[in-house]
């Protein structure tokens, strides 16, 4: 038990570490850019009392906006309240979340499978490329991979002790994920069918688990509100859901190879432009909707062949990097986690069905993610709040075949 947790200490401490080092030789204190640059807008906005105001795609003036979740724009009003405008400690904030995600996988695996497989699953995500970049970037994955791995890791739990109070925590952790990126919004309606396959004829612990659904939508319903107030029309989580749809599902992605798969952005799509002169973010929004689902209907002959490219894109072991070195590492990462973590997905996906496990639901996460970027595409940082659950199972894998493979004594 001291060596264990002595190993998985000095795990923790590397992963932080390394991370530390690569934000150093990055500039620990560069300031954002792209997506990043919008959420400290808001934050600086929300700091100085002028309400949630930001600029959004085809509107540059800044405007009452929901064009960004607002997760990681309250975390870093906290920071920039404590500690002044500095983007340093939202980089160290970072790499801690990071280092709590490698923890949990470390315990979400130990509950799974075994303590070793947990020691292997926290020490690939310490070195884990992809987390290393996203440590540094000030976007909004470390929080959102935190928060979502606590939320599994919740359920996990349950297989022990299906208490209202690890139900509700899960939500907790949940609604604050999605509040922070919209992706696990999918995973809300699968709840009710993760219940009834694990608990299916208990039912003082079924109506317990659903606990972790009503306490998702506890935490965005208020925002889900604010929205409606603001804008006068039912909007989730953020004005994003049309343009990605539109962006996922053009003649450029399903005729243009360089882009099959991925995101043409809405200005490069022949007529977008003209239809949407003029319109405010949530008008354009519509339209993007409106645009993409008309199309859609056009092409249903090739819904196959556009899921196919995005599936086929997911799985490539390597994804657009800025440099030869970072293909490289993507390469070796997640080409080698994926074919192990496959088997371990099938299998335990199976087990867990059969055995009415509560681990089931990292399964309806995984699957639930999959299927959102099969609708929208598939891009580098939408995989990667994936990956660490298939960190777990091809961990999972590593253990099984050497068990298997090792000589005998």
């Amino acid at each position: 038990m001291k060596c264990t947790r002595a190993i998985l200490i000095a795990i923790l401490v590397a992963g932080f570490i390394i991370r530390l080092g690569y934000g150093v030789a990055t500039g620990l204190n560069k300031p954002p850019v792209s997506d990043a640059k919008e959420f400290d807008l808001i934050a600086m906005n929300l700091l100085h009392g002028n309400g949630y105001r930001g600029i959004s795609w085809g509107n540059p003036e800044e405007h009452l906006t929901a064009y960004r979740a607002p997760g990681l724009t309250a975390t870093l009003v906290v920071w920039f309240r404590i500690f002044g405008h500095r983007h340093d400690v939202v980089r160290v904030a970072n790499m801690l979340y990071d280092t709590g995600t490698a923890l949990l996988l470390f315990l979400i695996a130990s509950r799974l499978f075994s303590t070793h497989t947990g020691l292997i699953a926290a020490a690939v995500f310490a070195v884990w490329p992809v987390a290393i970049f996203h440590a540094v970037s000030l976007e909004a994955e470390p929080l959102f991979i935190v928060l979502e791995v606590a939320s599994i890791w919740c359920c996990v739990r349950a297989h022990e002790k299906p208490t209202a109070g690890t139900f509700v925590l899960a939500g907790l952790f949940l609604g604050a994920a999605t509040l922070t990126r919209a992706n696990t919004l999918l995973l809300l309606p699968a709840i009710p069918v993760w219940a009834a396959i694990v608990y299916w004829r208990k039912w003082p612990a079924f109506a317990r688990s659903l606990l972790v659904l009503i306490a998702a939508v506890a935490v965005i319903g208020p925002w889900t509100y604010r929205n409606y107030v603001v804008f006068g029309k039912f909007i989730p989580i953020v004005t994003l859901d049309g343009s990605n749809l539109l962006m996922g599902n053009n003649d450029i992605v399903l005729n243009d190879p360089k882009f099959q798969g991925r995101e043409a952005l809405e200005d490069k799509i022949p007529g977008f432009n003209e239809a949407v002169a003029g319109l405010g973010e949530v008008e354009r929004n519509e339209k993007a909707k409106q645009i993409a689902v008309a199309w859609l209907k056009e092409h249903r002959a090739d819904w196959p062949r556009l899921a196919w490219y995005k599936f086929r894109r997911f799985c490539l072991p390597t994804l657009e990097q800025p440099s030869l070195a970072r293909k490289l590492a993507m390469m070796l990462s997640w080409g080698p986690v994926l074919l192990l973590a496959v088997p371990a997905f099938v299998v335990t996906l199976v087990q867990y069905v059969r055995d009415r496990h509560p681990g089931l639901m990292m399964h309806l996460l995984v699957l639930s993610g999959v299927a959102g970027m099969l609708v929208i595409y598939v891009i580098p940082r939408y995989r990667y709040t994936l990956e660490p659950f298939f960190i777990v199972l091809a961990a999972a894998s590593v253990e099984f075949l050497w068990n298997k493979l090792r000589p005998s004594r």
